[in-house]
């Protein structure tokens, strides 16, 4: 014999103002249909099921499910100059959200908001430049990636934050319309736009016209690691037409040398970078090239949060332990997992590990130079975006351990680094001992 099937669900819901269960639907076939929430209010749902025999499932003050009302969602990804997403980032978001926005491990947030109104987003992070603050329009949801620029940027004012004029620093050259616009931008107010006046006069002068954007810096012989980033969006661009946006470093007294070459520009702003270790010690012209085809649709460029400063690894580390818990006489093995998310490479590595004092070690797999209960590991380099790289401590519980055995962990290298959060770890092993008990006669009612 099989089941009768479902006839009907009865859905109740209970708010956070309310505080008894209330009838929002009943005996309906739909599994889905809208709720009028509001923002900030938090909602208990049960849903009842009832069967072709007429049983009915059982009541239990405990929801199905809980949520809780927002207006809007602001949210997005934060990364340094090299594309690395970077954890642990505070958004300041105005008027604050129901909760703190941080970014997660992929340097992803959202900041889910409940008051009417416009808000701003801003972000202070040390070992970076503030974002200029970006204000949000009321009743939209808002997705940006954001770029944090390094503190050691040479460039002046590549937030071009100025209303009007480009701001000191910046020089334009060509036959486009080069300047300062609040039409689009990635952060703030405001960005530059690049333009034909129309690619009708391109045309009529079977030309091809061009502007630049430019700044002139020298990279120090001592910048680690010198990197050129920026925003870009364009609208008006089309697969495989010549028009095109390119990257040009001018040494001084050289020539021309195309260092990022970008033939189609999406209207979404994207961030790009490029390396310019070669030009370290060189004064140097930065130009930001458009270039309009005369037969080619008119295009125009944005450019937002540009900057020329050093890069850095983003090295990280976990650990685990199997089995969670012990007691005193078991064996316990530790996982340690690393490796570098940046997109500079990491020499002089070391990993330190200090371990709980009822904690024997037994071996280490690589071997550690021990020094009581103190680990440490030379470790070879790591490459730009590798890992993960693991480590294994055998050991075995003795004397009287605490309710907790606490196990630190540190990596770092011989590279700076200014966001360091994920560079350290702790690990808590319980004193008790698991214990797994079968399943007799079917699973528990």
């Amino acid at each position: 014999l099989g089941g009768s099937g479902i006839k009907n669900y009865s859905v109740y819901y209970r708010s956070s103002s309310m505080g008894t269960w209330q009838t929002y639907w009943g005996n309906t076939v739909a599994t889905e249909a809208p709720f009028p929430g509001i923002p900030g209010e938090t909602v208990d749902f049960l849903v009842r099921a009832r069967d072709n025999a007429y049983n009915v499932g059982p009541w239990r003050d405990q929801p199905t499910d809980t949520t809780t009302f927002y207006r809007t969602k602001i949210g997005g990804k934060v990364v340094d100059n090299r594309g690395t997403p970077l954890e642990s980032v505070a958004i300041d978001i105005t008027p604050a959200p129901m909760f703190p926005a941080v970014t997660n491990e992929l340097g992803e947030f959202a900041g889910y908001t409940i008051d009417p109104g416009d808000y701003t987003l801003s972000i202070n992070q040390t070992g970076y430049l503030p974002t200029p603050s970006t204000n949000i329009a009321d009743n939209e949801d808002f997705e940006r990636n954001i770029t944090l620029l390094p503190a050691d940027t040479l460039f002046l004012n590549g937030t071009f934050e100025a209303s009007g004029f480009l701001p000191i620093g910046w020089q334009t050259a060509g036959g486009m319309n080069v300047g300062i616009t609040a039409q689009q931008r990635a952060t703030g107010k405001y960005s530059v736009r690049m333009a034909a006046a129309t690619s009708q006069a391109a045309q009529s002068t079977n030309a091809i016209v061009t502007g630049d954007l430019l700044q002139q810096v020298t990279i120090p012989a001592s910048m680690p690691s010198p990197t050129l980033s920026f925003l870009a969006s364009a609208a008006g661009d089309q697969f495989g037409d010549g028009t095109r946006l390119e990257v040009i470093v001018l040494p001084d007294g050289g020539s021309e040398i195309v260092v990022k070459p970008i033939g189609l520009l999406e209207e979404k702003w994207n961030h790009y970078w490029v390396d310019l270790q070669a030009f370290s010690g060189l004064k140097v012209d930065i130009i930001f090239r458009t270039t309009q085809d005369s037969t080619d649709p008119g295009i125009t460029v944005f450019l937002d949060d540009i900057s020329l400063g050093s890069a850095e690894p983003e090295l990280w580390l976990g650990m685990s332990s199997l089995p969670r818990s012990a007691i005193m006489g078991d064996l316990v093995t530790i996982e340690i997992a690393y490796g570098n998310r940046g997109g500079v490479a990491a020499n002089g590595v070391i990993m330190d590990v200090t371990l709980d004092n009822s904690l024997g070690v037994i071996n280490t797999i690589p071997p550690a130079t021990q020094n009581g209960f103190d680990l440490q590991w030379n470790l070879p380099d790591l490459a730009a975006k590798s890992g993960p790289e693991k480590l294994l401590i055998n050991a075995f519980v003795a004397g009287n351990p605490p309710q907790a055995m606490k196990v630190e962990g540190e990596i770092t290298s011989a590279v700076a680094e200014t966001h360091t959060v994920n560079n350290r770890a702790e690990l808590f092993i319980g004193n008790q001992r698991e214990v797994l008990l079968p399943v007799i006669g079917g699973a528990p009612q």
